[in-house]
């Protein structure tokens, strides 16, 4: 599966701003939590540009493509922490504990709401996940018009 997942970082240009988000990626990557990444400036048939269409490799935070990436990437890990929420919340009623237990899909959707990967969509400098609007405005602490938004390609 791809996702379209932003990475939010500090940085004086937009050279600075890729080598930072590249790191995070790498981070990710060697964590497992996605297979591989591609980003924007790369050119592979299946993925990137060919995969979501014409990006840029890097915006300002505050450009309207900047703003739109980071809405639409808190709106989709919000959406998919809620849809995980919503079933583990269903399932717990239902089940005892040792079903619990043995319900590999229903720990999945644990691990989504906890975790790094399938359920978030957009991260910081320190790979860490943002999961919503005010830790968006709690990592930029208002000088917005240092930061940079990186889209990337990921497989998972």
């Amino acid at each position: 599966m791809h996702k379209l997942v932003r990475v939010l970082v500090e940085a004086t240009d937009k050279e600075e701003a890729m080598d930072k988000a590249t790191d995070v990626m790498e981070q990710l990557t060697e964590r497992e939590v996605y297979d591989w990444y591609v980003s924007f400036e790369d050119d592979f048939p299946t993925s990137g540009k060919n995969r979501w269409g014409e990006y840029e490799p890097v915006y300002p935070m505050t450009s309207e493509m900047g703003k739109k990436l980071i809405d639409d990437g808190i709106d989709a890990t919000i959406e998919e922490l809620n849809k995980a929420l919503d079933y583990i919340r269903e399932e717990l009623a239902k089940k005892t504990n040792t079903e619990i237990l043995k319900d590999y899909y229903l720990q999945s959707k644990f691990a989504t709401v906890g975790s790094n990967g399938e359920g978030v969509w957009i991260y910081d400098e320190w790979a860490e996940p943002i999961k919503s609007k005010e830790e968006v405005e709690e990592v930029t602490k208002g000088i917005e018009y240092r930061f940079w938004v990186v889209p990337f390609d990921v497989h998972l």
